[in-house]
């Protein structure tokens, strides 16, 4: 029975006992505070909607080139980076970081992420960052390279953004009731880790 005891520690001790190991996931959605993932979201959609009506202009100015009679900030080789860079960064990006701040606290067994506070910001800071972006590029500043046409301080403003939400995500899973990892939550630790990283080598 020792033995059997020892072993049974053992276990516990590499994986977790069954009370860590129980996840959130399956409980009553009001035990959750889902504030910042809606605020993602919803900015992502509004987003959306924008770009959309970005992608229209492009494609009205493809069949006739001067149907907004030479408007400066309505040319196509201005609102063709928008329509870029807001579906990549506006629209999939807060559709993205909204889908891992909903996911990460029911795989971690948290009832939120580590600080929600900090997510609502950099939400409204990505919001900002973006409208920013647009406001520079139909003036015509730009860095004039392909998918890294905003200048550089908002570069830097996103990576801060981003650093944020990475930070976030990390505190969380250190901060779990769920012993074990799931693939899952390796992939929502790695995914950031490299589009940040890539972000910033593309942007040199």
């Amino acid at each position: 029975m020792a033995q059997v005891a020892g072993q049974w520690d053992r276990l516990i001790q590499r994986f977790g006992s069954s009370r860590e190991r129980t996840s959130s996931v399956g409980e009553s959605v009001q035990e959750h505070s889902d504030a910042a993932t809606k605020l993602w979201l919803y900015s992502s959609i509004f987003w959306l909607t924008i770009v959309d009506l970005f992608g229209l202009i492009l494609a009205l100015e493809l069949i006739s080139p001067n149907i907004f009679g030479g408007v400066p900030w309505l040319v196509f080789s201005r609102i063709r980076p928008l329509h870029v860079n807001g579906v990549i960064f506006a629209w999939l990006s807060m559709m993205y970081w909204g889908a891992l701040f909903y996911m990460i606290p029911r795989l971690t067994g948290l009832r939120t992420i580590w600080s929600e506070r900090l997510a609502i910001w950099t939400a409204w800071g990505w919001n900002l960052w973006f409208l920013l972006g647009i406001f520079t590029i139909v003036i015509g500043r730009t860095q004039g390279r392909e998918y890294a046409e905003f200048i550089w301080p908002l570069d830097i403003f996103l990576v801060i953004l981003w650093t944020s939400n990475v930070i976030n995500i990390i505190m969380t899973v250190l901060n779990r009731r769920v012993r074990p990892l799931y693939v899952t939550t390796w992939w929502a630790l790695a995914s950031p880790l490299w589009l940040g990283a890539d972000y910033i080598i593309g942007n040199v």
